[in-house]
């Protein structure tokens, strides 16, 4: 058996980043300790929809904000100061299927958004078939990132999806062939 029909080494698709910025729907990091003054800048049409929806500001909370057609025209999600890497894996697990563009709280890295939303998005899909795989990677948020930040984090991507691949990939694929 081949090991290498089994390995990709170009998991743009897995990874759940595009380089397609167009419509994409806006997602605004707001950090926990600065909520008060942000909310307090807030329109009233805006502070009525977070208190009716009982949103809470507590790192990871997701709030889905409609536009009036009733799409999703914005997203507002809390992280904290520290741990920022590990919410953005949390908050990706809350968004519905779509394109997001993030905004965050200050000029951080793209690149470290991009590795955590990456990282969450990661399955062990080797061995199912390739119309299960396309309908895996259609239903599910995507990260709208420029093609210089796609290009700078991809390679760590492809490195961390193999590492992870041979790691689960059974011992019975992984032994050479006899010659």
């Amino acid at each position: 058996m081949n090991s290498n029909a089994y390995l990709n080494l170009n998991n743009q698709k897995r990874s759940g980043l595009s380089s397609t910025i167009k419509n994409c729907i806006k997602l605004s990091l707001i950090e926990e300790k600065s909520f008060k003054d942000w909310y307090k800048s807030c329109p009233l049409k805006l502070k009525n929809w977070i208190d009716g929806n009982g949103f809470k500001p507590f790192s990871g909370s997701v709030l889905l904000c409609p536009d009036s057609k009733l799409n999703i025209s914005e997203v507002f999600a809390i992280v904290g100061n520290k741990n920022i890497f590990w919410e953005i894996a949390k908050i990706k697990k809350s968004l519905p299927n779509g394109s997001y563009k993030v905004f965050p709280p200050k000029n951080n890295n793209i690149s470290i958004y991009a590795v955590a939303w990456a990282l969450e998005n990661y399955n062990f899909s080797p061995f199912v078939s390739k119309e299960k795989i396309s309908t895996l990677f259609i239903n599910q948020a995507k990260l709208c990132i420029e093609e210089k930040n796609l290009k700078e984090v991809l390679p760590l991507i492809n490195g961390v999806f193999l590492a992870r691949d041979l790691i689960n990939l059974p011992a019975n694929v992984m032994n050479p062939e006899k010659r």
